[in-house]
């Protein structure tokens, strides 16, 4: 028959080390997903001359307290245009 402190010992033991390789696959995960997704992405085709890209953004930045400023909204946009197939100007 085994000790009950023989069985702690053991379990301490097994839940020591499967934690440990959690930690390990968490490790290896987020190294590799990234670079999957970077690998998987699938070639982009260049945009025809003459093409017009039309963006817009939002932002919001919250100040600490402590430097005394006001949060702040910000709105903008962005436009393209493809002067030739592969390079583009934009602004």
């Amino acid at each position: 028959m085994v000790d009950g402190r023989v069985r702690a010992h053991y379990c301490r033991r097994i839940r020591r080390g499967y934690t440990h390789l959690l930690e390990v696959v968490m490790k290896v995960t987020r190294g590799l997903l990234p670079m999957l997704a970077l690998l998987a992405a699938a070639p982009l085709v260049a945009q025809s001359a003459g093409t017009i890209e039309v963006g817009a953004f939002g932002r919001f930045t919250k100040y600490d307290t402590d430097l005394n400023f006001d949060d702040r909204v910000g709105l903008g946009g962005r436009l393209g245009i493809f002067v030739l197939r592969n390079l583009a100007l934009e602004g």
